[in-house]
């Protein structure tokens, strides 16, 4: 087996599909423009970060990942089930340490893939955090009429990040909504800016971040940011990934769909030959 630099094309684009085809969380199979679409583009996905591991011609394992300047972000990995337990998984992760440059590498598990789980702890990676993935449809929030709520301005947005002081993974990072079609509303007290709401509308409303200023929470400011979102659309289903704030969702009716871990890589050295040697 052999490491080569990722391209996009039908095989790997199958081996991809079949690698998930018994995940945890079943995948819905993914042509090219929705590979592209989802794996790439929405992940702010980079060619030179990802891998494909091959045996005589046959693509066997892809690694998809991303980097900002402090972070390498796997974004998945898969091996398809004939390889498995042969070192195809450990390749590609040996080739992403080296890529990482001693950023820190992060990635996201479900709670229930036992058999990731284990293999990412011998790999040198250890649980650091919880993510829920939520949803369900929206259907007692009202809007008070004390809040007022407007678009913002793409400058706006930007400004906001600089707010949050809570963690937001690596999807919901302004880095990677800019490569989609989102909108931003900000609530606004005395011309001051108490909240605001970044998401996407795709017939469901997907939320990217959600955030009220500390000195406003409980005032309902962040139940009226999800109700401008979905006024107009009768009983609107959202969907939001989350690390924070999970029983204030569930208060207005959305549950947790999925459970995922957030592991870091820890150790300082990496697999090379078969022999460890320092990062």
């Amino acid at each position: 087996m052999e490491i080569k630099q990722f391209e996009i094309n039908d095989k790997v684009i199958d081996a991809f599909n079949y690698g998930f085809s018994d995940y945890v969380v079943p995948l819905p199979y993914m042509n090219r423009g929705v590979f592209i679409n989802r794996m790439i583009i929405s992940n702010c996905t980079k060619y030179s970060c990802s891998s494909i591991c091959i045996h005589d011609g046959q693509v066997v394992g892809v690694l998809l990942a991303s980097e900002n300047e402090n972070i390498f972000m796997v974004n998945a990995l898969c091996v398809i089930p004939e390889f498995r337990g042969k070192g195809a998984a450990k390749l590609l992760m040996n080739d992403a340490v080296k890529k990482s440059k001693r950023k820190k590498i992060v990635l996201e598990v479900i709670r229930e893939n036992y058999r990731a789980i284990n293999f990412y702890k011998n790999m040198g990676f250890e649980i650091t955090g919880n993510i829920a993935y939520i949803n369900g449809r929206i259907e007692h929030i009202r809007k008070s009429k004390d809040i007022s709520i407007r678009d913002l301005s793409i400058n706006e947005i930007f400004e906001c990040q600089n707010l949050i002081d809570i963690p937001v993974n690596w999807q919901n990072r302004i880095q990677c909504i800019m490569t989609q079609d989102f909108i931003g509303k900000g609530c606004f007290i005395n011309d001051e800016i108490a909240g605001f709401i970044i998401y996407t509308d795709c017939g469901a409303i997907n939320i990217k971040q959600l955030y009220v200023v500390e000195n406003e929470r409980l005032n309902g400011i962040g139940s009226n940011l999800i109700y401008s979102a979905c006024e107009g659309k009768g009983f609107s289903s959202i969907f939001i990934e989350t690390m924070e704030n999970k029983s204030f969702f569930e208060a207005i009716g959305v549950k947790e769909k999925i459970h995922l871990y957030q592991m870091e890589f820890k150790k300082q050295y990496l697999l090379v030959g078969g022999d460890f040697c320092e990062r």
